[in-house]
């Protein structure tokens, strides 16, 4: 016999053999889905670690729209540092953040939290920033006491 006709010889499967089937590849499915969870995290911190890079991926993406792939990519095009500052992220303790024009939502840059606040205090007024400027050059050298 050929294959072809193997193939409409074919029969269908009784109801019983469907729900053995069913049971054998439910049971596969479960035991690949175990050993992915074990090989993801095998401590309580390597599992808190994972949690808190999804949340970060899951965040980008709804609040800025940019992937885990591209905020790395932003960083290395940063030299791993604050765009405004430039200090290094490994003296930080807390990543550096997604820094957006709130009008477009476009992403102009990773900064440190403090970079972040003055520019939020500023209400990212370029005016502001520039008063700021001019107040700090003014009483450089001079004291005003």
């Amino acid at each position: 016999m050929n294959k072809r006709n193997l193939i409409k010889e074919k029969k269908p499967l009784t109801t019983e053999e469907k729900r053995i089937r069913h049971n054998i590849n439910t049971r596969k499915y479960y035991a690949r889905k175990r050993a992915g969870y074990k090989k993801e995290a095998k401590t309580p911190d390597q599992r808190k670690n994972n949690h808190r890079i999804s949340q970060r991926k899951h965040s980008y993406a709804r609040l800025y729209g940019i992937t885990l792939i591209n905020y790395e990519k932003l960083l290395l095009f940063q030299n791993n540092s604050c765009a405004i500052c430039g200090v290094n992220k490994s003296t930080l303790t807390r990543p550096l953040g997604v820094d957006h024009n709130h009008e477009t939502g476009c992403v102009r840059g990773l900064l440190c939290s403090k970079c972040n606040l003055l520019l939020s205090n500023a209400k990212e007024d370029i005016s502001v920033l520039n008063k700021a400027i001019e107040y700090l050059i003014k009483y450089s050298d001079n004291k005003l006491f």
